[in-house]
């Protein structure tokens, strides 16, 4: 089966109908979004309790995804080398004595798995259906944000550096922010001509700036780079009126009051944004993409001129851009003592010539993995990073946008512990299932008798042979 797109709409499937939606089809995702949901009602299910919750029921969806066979010989790789880092981390653990370290980064593991493996097997027409349930949950914390941001009340809003920043349930910026961008890119390939889905990517792109993550942001641009161009000609309202409406949730991020201004603007741009049907730019595709990034530059410039010190030494002086230096420097030197086994899950990371004595996270997955879990660790992520890799194509908008909200939650990280926050596993096995091709799956032959007639035929004789279908792109 194949699919087609032409950039300016959502994915057509083309060879044959998607089908019934059966028990066996929805169940699976069903469960997988119900897991985010309860993740993201338990602070994303970053502490002790909620990653056991999050954990278990991801193994459990692991079960049950294999026990109905609806994995391949590709999916069942990568669990198996999800699985087998899982195992290892809990290993670990035990080995330092201390066996409930496991979480929350064990269930994380488990969690894009198990979300991997429910959303890869969907029919492309289910998974325009998918890709708008990710978004609507990541539009939905970013709306829970905004109240957070709008009245000042913590931990949906968190003051860090003097600023309110956007937290949302999951109560930390920037864990919120890589959701959100995961989550507007992922919005991008929906259906512009349906008003929710011009919505999700206006509420998904206000509560990104709202966050103030400087790795989210960089990510999602990042991002961007893998979705159509056409998508900016159709979607640049939206897209605009959501960073206006960020950058006034930044521009206001010093006042120590609640600012309903925020949620004025946030709620006109959304209107706007709904109201006003996709009005293409006739212009050039060079032309609109730097539009595009010269309007968003205005904002962001304008929001900056309007603010005090602190926004910007965070967002552009050298001391805030190299901060995570001192933890990288001592996570690696923390890792040299022990490169091949690692010293175990989340060990306290004694600074070396860094400010203060200790730091709880390295700021850094790959760093993270490499020194807790040592060369053995770092092995199992690469393969299932090689194995993830070899399912994703772009064969068309759905793919090619979910694949830039992957490449997203690669880049952050790089800059921070969001891996470590099971939810946000969960919706990137959700998301990494969106970009990754359906498994093939072999057509019945049907039995002969000893004459070598066929016992059932697949269709009436005389009948004309079914098309088949060929990939068009």
């Amino acid at each position: 089966m194949a699919a087609v797109s032409n950039g300016e709409g959502s994915t057509q499937a083309v060879a044959r109908e998607a089908g019934p939606l059966t028990f066996q089809v929805w169940i699976a995702p069903v469960f997988a979004a119900a897991l985010i949901v309860v993740s993201a009602l338990h602070l994303g299910g970053f502490w002790l309790r909620s990653a056991e919750v999050v954990g278990v029921g991801s193994l459990a969806l692991v079960l049950l995804v294999v026990g109905m066979r609806r994995v391949d010989l590709t999916t069942t790789v990568i669990l198996a080398a999800l699985g087998a880092l899982a195992t290892w981390w809990f290993l670990r653990a035990v080995a330092i004595g201390q066996p409930l370290s496991v979480f929350p980064f064990g269930a994380a593991v488990v969690g894009f798995g198990a979300a991997f493996a429910a959303v890869r097997p969907l029919h492309p027409q289910y998974k325009d259906v998918a890709a708008t349930v990710l978004a609507s949950i990541g539009a939905l914390e970013a709306l829970v944000g905004f109240y957070g941001v709008t009245m000042r009340s913590y931990p949906l809003a968190i003051p860090d550096q003097n600023l309110w920043r956007l937290a949302s349930t999951l109560t930390y910026s920037n864990a919120a922010g890589l959701i959100l961008a995961m989550s507007l890119l992922v919005a991008l390939g929906l259906n512009e001509r349906w008003w929710y889905s011009r919505g999700l990517v206006c509420i998904c792109a206000a509560g990104l700036l709202a966050t103030q993550s400087r790795a989210a942001v960089l990510g999602a641009l990042l991002g961007l780079l893998f979705v159509p161009i056409a998508r900016y000609r159709l979607l640049w309202l939206p897209l605009t009126l959501g960073a206006i409406a960020g950058a006034v949730a930044v521009a206001t991020a010093l006042s120590t009051k609640p600012v309903p201004m925020v949620a004025a603007v946030g709620a006109l741009c959304l209107f706007v944004s709904v109201v006003v049907k996709p009005v293409p730019i006739v212009l050039g595709s060079r032309r609109r993409v730097g539009l595009t990034l010269l309007a968003a530059l205005v904002v962001v410039g304008i929001a900056l001129a309007a603010l005090h010190s602190e926004l910007s030494r965070r967002l552009i002086s050298s001391a805030s851009l190299f901060d995570r230096n001192p933890e990288w420097s001592s996570a690696y030197h923390q890792f040299l003592g022990s490169p091949g086994l690692g010293v175990g899950p989340d060990r306290v990371i004694p600074l070396v010539g860094g400010n203060g004595t200790f730091a709880h996270f390295a700021h850094n997955e790959y760093l993270q993995i490499a020194d807790d879990a040592g060369l053995v660790g770092l092995a199992l992520l690469v393969i299932a990073i090689l194995m993830i890799a070899r399912t994703v194509r772009r064969t068309d908008l759905g793919t090619s946008c979910a694949l830039g909200a992957l490449i997203a939650f690669a880049f952050c990280g790089a800059f921070d512990f969001d891996w470590h926050v099971p939810m946000i596993g969960l919706m990137a096995g959700w998301v990494a299932g969106l970009a990754s091709s359906a498994p093939l799956r072999r057509p019945r032959v049907p039995k002969k008798d000893s004459a070598g007639a066929s016992l059932r035929p697949d269709r009436p004789e005389g009948a004309e042979p079914r098309p088949t279908a060929k990939a068009a792109v």
